[in-house]
């Protein structure tokens, strides 16, 4: 007989050793940091491209109201009559609202009392969805009670304002960089801030349509930033935000100036991105803000900017003219 004769078996586990899956984990790191910013970049494209088609829509509703009206909205309408004579009704977003697709919200809005009364309170703090950037950090947001000067809260106690994303330009105040044009038509901008209020139209933009500033970017104004970063006191106190011109409801207009890097109004030459405190240009892409000309056209301006060229966009009848290079 011969005898059973056994063949030795090895056996074999198909696996990774470590040194393989550690590869592995870098070879995928390096792969996430490279996709990463495209991803984000993606993203930041489709917000900025959400933001552009909202000043579109502004710009349309101020066209269809000068269609209407055979003039563009005033910044604010006052109320003669009232405290001190300078009580306002209402600001301009609250009359182009009907050619947003907001004529039901602007059908609860009570003319007869100004924003701030108690009688407006269920629609001014109310989220207006067209003028809301989507990158600003969580959105437009209420502005508090205890943003409002005693001015104010003598006429309602209790009252708020939903913040917007976009302001009016209202002209310029920069007495460091144009110390020669400070008198009321030096300083007039699209939104005339005046008494008695001055309505334009189309025939008053003499400096061209495409070469004039309407509405420009002043996101996150339920807060204060300053060069990227929430503004705070020496305490670490929040600045407070200016609700007069910072709502949508308000007048939400207010005069270009130029800052210095800490904050000094009209004592440095920035004027994109430095600031969104008193109704500023500034938002949350990276490297510019998005304005609409009267023209109804949407532009990217960059930071960059040469202050003088940007302000020269600002005035709408001072016979700039407009550098081509780093403007529109």
């Amino acid at each position: 007989m011969k005898g059973n004769s056994s063949t030795p078996r090895t056996n074999r586990y198909a696996g990774f050793t470590l040194v393989e899956l550690l590869v592995v984990i870098a070879i995928i790191g390096v792969l996430i940091a490279l996709l990463l910013p495209a991803v984000q970049q993606a993203r930041e494209a489709a917000r900025r491209m959400q933001c552009t088609n909202n000043l579109k829509q502004i710009g349309l509703a101020l066209h269809n109201y000068h269609d209407t009206f055979g003039k563009f909205p005033c910044y604010e309408y006052l109320d003669l009559n009232n405290w001190a004579g300078y009580e306002y009704k209402s600001g301009w977003v609250s009359n182009i609202l009907p050619y947003l697709e907001e004529g039901n919200l602007q059908g609860q809005y009570d003319f007869d009392y100004t924003w701030m009364h108690a009688n407006n309170a269920n629609v001014v703090t109310r989220r207006l969805p067209a003028f809301e950037c989507p990158s600003t950090p969580g959105g437009t947001g209420l502005i508090d009670t205890d943003n409002f000067a005693a001015e104010y809260t003598s006429i309602n106690s209790t009252v708020k304002g939903w913040s917007a994303d976009y302001a009016g330009n209202s002209g310029q105040r920069a007495t460091l960089l144009l110390p020669n044009l400070q008198t009321a038509d030096g300083r007039k901008g699209f939104f005339v801030r005046a008494y008695p209020v001055r309505p334009q139209g189309f025939r008053d933009i003499t400096d061209g349509t495409t070469h004039t500033i309407a509405v420009w970017e002043s996101a996150g104004r339920d807060k204060v930033y300053l060069f990227g970063s929430l503004w705070t006191e020496t305490d670490g106190t929040p600045i407070k935000v200016s609700p007069d011109n910072c709502a949508w409801a308000s007048g939400n207009s207010y005069f270009m100036q130029s800052w210095s890097r800490d904050g000094t109004a009209n004592a440095g030459s920035y004027v994109v991105n430095a600031t969104n405190k008193n109704s500023q240009p500034y938002s949350f892409h990276p490297g510019g803000v998005n304005v609409l000309a009267v023209d109804g056209s949407v532009h990217f301006v960059a930071e960059t900017i040469k202050s003088l060229t940007y302000l020269a966009l600002v005035t709408p009848a001072q016979g700039e003219v407009i550098e081509s290079e780093g403007a529109f």
